[in-house]
């Protein structure tokens, strides 16, 4: 297949070649900037346990999961295919044994750590880690925040997220997780608290949550940090367009997303914030070759879920609703999809979820990306500066 060639032997000019590393860590590169363009933008939901659902058929189709290898080999192969950013979904208990049985979730990569090896390994992709409020106190944000900013030249991004399971908050101490607009008022002061740490002065602040006094040690990021949330809530699209440059809102369905973007519109208007944050789609989405290929394949997976581990979850994601964002078919019907969801409702971003996820399966993109070029909604990376 061509587009597996490409990837496999054909790698961005600004990639570091495995045997020219030296075992070291390549950052170099320009800071990457926010160029809000109109044209779309694609990331990646990154593959953080071995199965995106809990399936033992799936994860045994999947490569190694805790082989570091296997995820460096992706990252790069998503760098050369056009994408711009990955993000790292997190948590900290499984959603349940059979999940675990399952390679669901358990064991599953940590949102922050995971980013390093992949920022490492590549020149100009985002890596975008997930961080919970509810758990971290704010100096540890600040200070990882600073860390990652300076590593990466202004790759990194956080996705901030305040907790939903209950299972987690006991890990932490807690008997109860916050009410919902409780821990988005923690939110909040979090991020009011990170943001004064980060610059170059001390802090004092008593607030009804944190307490912090004192000058945090450098590095800072030279310029604010990425900033995604998911928000499905109003409360959770308040905060989302007072901080953040991406909304994550999956819809219940892509007819869903104007109604959405006019809510987070009026808002932005409501609350005087100059910019309206661009919104991030989730979609499942697997080529083939053949018409009709890639549905027989993707349903056919999906109906291996274990019951009791789907079951577990579904309860657990229950206040998110359902999502049924599949874009399935050859790279030209997945394209011609992109293309109608792009031209009726007004999709700018696409964070893609690859059930099978090796760059084999990133090269079956690359007609994809080139339609889409052609179209005129999509300009490759290195055409724009690499940018957000």
């Amino acid at each position: 297949m061509a587009g597996m060639d490409h990837i496999l032997q054909q790698p961005d000019a600004s990639f570091v070649p495995a045997d020219e590393m030296n075992d070291t860590f390549h950052y170099q590169g320009q800071r990457k900037p926010r160029i809000w363009d109109g044209t779309m933008r694609f990331g990646l939901f990154w593959p953080y346990s071995g199965a995106q659902i809990p399936s033992s058929k799936l994860r045994a189709r999947n490569p190694e999961f805790l082989d570091i290898n296997n995820h460096i080999e992706l990252a790069r192969a998503i760098e050369s295919a056009g994408f711009d950013f990955t993000l790292i979904a997190d948590g900290y208990a499984p959603s349940s044994e059979a999940g675990t049985n399952a390679g669901f979730q358990d064991p599953r990569s940590h949102g922050l750590l995971w980013a390093l090896p992949l920022l490492g390994a590549t020149r100009n992709l985002g890596v975008i880690s997930t961080l919970h409020t509810n758990y971290l106190h704010p100096t540890h944000i600040a200070r990882f925040a600073g860390h990652m900013d300076c590593l990466s030249n202004g790759r990194w991004g956080w996705n901030i997220v305040t907790g939903f399971r209950p299972a987690e908050a006991q890990l932490f101490g807690m008997d109860e997780l916050p009410d919902h607009d409780v821990a988005y008022d923690m939110a909040e002061e979090c991020v009011e608290v990170i943001r004064a740490l980060w610059r170059d002065e001390p802090v004092h602040h008593d607030g009804p949550y944190f307490r912090v006094h004192g000058k945090l040690a450098g590095p800072r990021p030279s310029g604010d940090p990425l900033l995604v949330c998911a928000a499905s809530s109003a409360r959770g699209r308040d905060f989302a367009v007072r901080h953040c440059d991406y909304i994550f809102a999956p819809p219940e369905r892509f007819e869903d997303i104007p109604a959405i973007k006019q809510d987070v519109a009026a808002r932005s208007v409501a609350m005087d914030v100059p910019r309206v944050p661009d919104m991030l789609v989730l979609g499942d989405v697997l080529i083939r070759d053949n018409p009709g290929q890639a549905e027989e394949e993707y349903y056919g997976m999906s109906a291996s879920v274990d019951a009791e581990a789907e079951q577990a979850w579904a309860q657990a994601m229950a206040k998110f609703g359902t999502w049924n964002g599949e874009i399935l078919g050859t790279a030209r019907e997945v394209a011609e999809q992109i293309l109608s969801v792009r031209e009726q409702y007004g999709l700018n971003g696409l964070l893609f979820r690859m059930m099978f996820w090796d760059p084999l399966e990133v090269g079956r993109l690359l007609p994809m990306f080139d339609i889409l070029r052609e179209a005129g909604v999509w300009v490759p990376p290195h055409e724009r500066e690499h940018s957000w």
